[in-house]
């Protein structure tokens, strides 16, 4: 995952709605987000039967 390219375009968000990323409160923004995306999107680096193992479940197939 490309945390800088997040980081950058949080910023652009945060210029585009009008406000100023350099702000005390808002200069560690970018990179609280591109930490979050990471811990959100890390399933994708999975397959379901990847999941599946690590959780213990396993599914049939019906017959149709």
């Amino acid at each position: 995952m490309d945390t800088k390219a997040i980081e950058e375009h949080v910023r652009g968000i945060l210029e585009a709605i009008g406000e100023d990323p350099d702000h005390e409160e808002l200069q560690e923004t970018p990179q609280r987000v591109a930490r979050m995306c990471e811990e959100i999107f890390a399933g994708i680096a999975y397959s379901n039967h990847e999941i599946a193992e690590m959780f213990g479940k396993t599914f049939s197939n019906p017959s149709t």
